[in-house]
């Protein structure tokens, strides 16, 4: 599992693979910091490479979870 947290305070959408379709990708918005739900948790399969890239722009951050931790958090 993949969480990601937005560190700014816009929205800021996100390219991942749809859970229902095997070849198709879906927008995912993370809302920003303001909101108090800024973090997102998607599996390790939707993730795509777009996300390494808004990363490295700074827009976003991510952490690798593992399936125990979901529940807390």
């Amino acid at each position: 599992m993949i969480e990601i947290t937005n560190t700014q305070r816009g929205p800021i959408p996100v390219m991942v693979r749809s859970k229902r379709k095997l070849r198709s990708f879906t927008t995912l918005v993370i809302p920003g910091r303001g909101k108090g739900h800024n973090k997102v948790v998607i599996e390790d399969e939707m993730a795509t490479e777009q996300i390494k890239l808004v990363e490295s722009q700074g827009l976003i951050s991510t952490r690798r979870i593992s399936d125990n931790q979901v529940g807390r958090t």
